[in-house]
């Protein structure tokens, strides 16, 4: 009997021992090959079973690709992941695990993940509770080194102040002693009511709600004490963004400055231009090919230079015999009658082709202008200024912003650019560098100021720190004027430079390099550049273009070919007068490019109101006493052409 029951007691043990040993075997993932340290990863299945034991420690053994198969976040990892530098490839998440989202809900303190490359995950949690959202984790304690990552996270939900998103590239929130070092992995966050991801070159693509409740950027949030490290380029201020009237407007003024600095033309003889100072001196020479509107004062437009060349972009051969006989000392004489324009003014026909003037009144016969785009060196905004110019400082300075104010918001008392970033502090100008946008302009408003226009919306990089790098952040501009440089030094037969790069660092402190001539290909003018934009790049609502002659035809005034003056709301660019006799033969036919044509005049104004008897004072000249018709016109700088009187008979004596 005591034998009987010592062998039942035995076997109830045996029993105990193979249930516990089951046990064991449920809380371990036998399943996969242990190599002595960690438990080997193939296959698909096996991140299965690692999303179940996230305790445990594992090494990546082969690139696995997801395709096709749908990731649940694994729970929070409190073990850890060696990628022994192989990638897991097309793993979509699209489901929470709590308020965590990514590979794993979260790395624990304990936790870390090393040499992992994660290629094309998608991340989609708009339709989830997540409150943090990464690549890795939704949340890290723990740490994350040497791991790469590409893809697309998406979330269009706006969180609420008492429980805002964290959504990140890596990581949606680090906390106090982590470390997420993502190295040179560069992700890039935009708006995720647009999605586009046209045109976004990055590693890492994070389209998030524009609220100020959803936190962005290479780790959406991190509380002091955490260590991190990489870059995103932050395109929350792209033109994408902005109404497609805006957009077109932007481009229009791009393609205008383009215009101008790509156009072709060569001379039929030696002709000169003298400029203001003796790099602004050129000589043009037959069989020589010159690219876009040459460097001069005179402020002129496309339009207006290539009225002076025939057919095939080579200076009318009277232009050159009348206008190419500059002795260098006067500028009086020579191509100069017939030049460009400079930094400034390049930038401010841009901005005419979709900038209107405020609209004017005639009070009295005489007309009372408003707002109007500036030609001037002087382009900075300024409390004396602001109203007349209607140019606006992007971003904020001096504790202001200017998105979304008034027109006539005045912004600063300051006139220089350095006493601006004085003031400011240089932080503030590289942020309101963030926010300019293409066709917005750059300037440098000291004696020898410049300007440039934006070409592109600024490429924006951002540490993970959300500070920018301005070394590696840059605009991509078209000037006019710096160009000379490389016709000094690089002979390049124009004044211009298309697409040229700068960054934010160079902008702001100017160019490192030691040679002079270096500095000057490099940098150009001065140091210290600030963002400034027009009302028609910021309000999508502008009056319509118009032109009209004051005073009109009364009983007590008659209406001559020569009288009375034109204004309209957009800069006059030329008038066209033709007359034509008794038998409609045409006498007189001349489009007149107002501003300087046949007369030495810079016309820093708005060039709103136009005297017609200025420019076609000879229209009657010469011609018999009798009855004739003629038709005025006038163009504006946005290319609309505005008939003021048609037909009109006038009684020549």
């Amino acid at each position: 009997m005591t034998k009987r029951i010592s062998s039942v007691l035995l076997v109830f043990v045996l029993l105990l021992s193979l249930l516990s040993g089951c046990d064991n075997q449920k809380a371990e993932p036998l399943t996969l090959k242990h190599n002595g340290t960690a438990y080997e990863l193939h296959a698909p299945a096996d991140l299965q079973v690692m999303a179940e034991h996230p305790d445990q420690s594992y090494i990546l053994m082969a690139d696995i690709d997801m395709q096709g198969i749908t990731w649940s976040t694994a729970g929070n990892l409190t073990g850890s992941l060696n990628g022994n530098g192989k990638t897991i490839s097309n793993l979509t998440v699209s489901s929470a695990n709590g308020e965590n989202m990514g590979l794993f809900a979260g790395v624990e303190g304990s936790g870390q993940i090393q040499n992992l490359h994660l290629e094309n995950i998608t991340v989609q949690a708009s339709d989830t509770d997540a409150q943090n959202i990464g690549t890795f984790a939704g949340i890290n304690k723990g740490t994350i080194t040497g791991c790469t990552v590409t893809g697309l996270i998406t979330d269009t939900r706006q969180g609420t102040e008492e429980k805002p998103i964290n959504a990140g590239c890596f990581v949606g929130k680090a906390e106090t002693g982590s470390k997420t070092l993502g190295g040179e992995t560069v992700c890039v966050t935009d708006n995720a009511e647009r999605f586009t991801t046209e045109k976004l070159s990055a590693d890492v693509k994070l389209f998030v709600a524009d609220s100020e409740t959803v936190n962005r950027g290479f780790v959406g949030a991190a509380d002091s004490g955490s260590t991190i490290s990489g870059l995103w380029v932050d395109r929350f201020y792209s033109s994408e963004r902005l109404p497609e009237t805006i957009r077109q407007r932007q481009q229009i003024a791009v393609d205008y400055m383009y215009q101008m600095a790509e156009v072709e033309w060569t001379v039929p003889s030696v002709m000169t231009h003298k400029g203001n100072s003796s790099i602004h001196d050129q000589i043009f020479e037959p069989g020589k090919t010159y690219y876009g509107i040459p460097y001069d004062h005179t402020a002129g437009s496309l339009e207006r230079f290539m009225s002076v060349m025939d057919e095939s972009n080579q200076v009318k051969q009277e232009v050159a015999e009348t206008l190419g006989k500059s002795d260098w000392t006067t500028k009086e004489y020579g191509f100069t009658l017939y030049m460009g324009n400079d930094c400034s003014s390049a930038v401010g026909w841009a901005w005419m082709q979709i900038s209107p003037n405020e609209v004017g009144k005639a009070i009295n016969g005489e007309y009372q202008g408003g707002t109007y785009v500036v030609l001037t060196n002087d382009m900075i905004p300024n409390i004396n200024n602001q109203e007349k110019y209607g140019i606006y400082p992007v971003g904020s300075w001096n504790g202001e912003d200017f998105v979304g104010r008034g027109a006539a918001y005045q912004v600063m008392t300051l006139t220089k650019c350095s006493e601006v970033v004085e003031a400011n502090g240089e932080e503030k100008i590289f942020e309101a560098y963030a926010q300019t946008r293409k066709a917005d302009a750059l300037i440098f408003g000291e004696p020898g100021g410049h300007a440039r226009l934006v070409s592109e919306d600024p490429i924006v990089i951002r540490n993970a720190d959300n500070a920018i790098d301005i070394e590696k952040s840059y605009f991509v501009i078209h000037e006019q004027g710096d160009g000379l440089y490389n016709n000094l030094y690089n002979q390049t037969n124009s004044s211009w430079r298309t697409n040229y790069r700068y960054t934010f660092d160079v902008l702001m402190h100017g160019s490192k390099k030691l040679t002079k001539e270096a500095q000057l290909l490099e940098a150009g003018s001065g140091k210290g550049y600030l963002p400034v934009t027009v009302r028609a790049l910021q309000q999508e609502t502008m009056p319509e273009a118009f032109a009209v002659e004051y005073p009109e035809s009364t009983d007590t005034y008659a209406l001559t070919p020569t009288a009375g003056r034109l204004y309209s709301n957009y800069r006059i660019q030329s008038t066209t007068v033709t007359v034509k006799d008794s038998a409609g033969v045409v006498v007189y036919d001349r489009e007149v490019f107002t501003g300087t044509d046949g007369v030495y005049e810079s016309f820093r104004g708005s060039n709103t109101i136009v005297h017609l008897s200025t420019y076609h004072n000879n229209a009657m000249d010469g011609l018999p006493a009798g009855t004739y018709t003629f038709t005025v016109q006038a163009t504006l700088s946005n290319g609309s052409v505005h008939t003021i009187a048609e037909n009109q008979t006038y009684q020549h004596s």
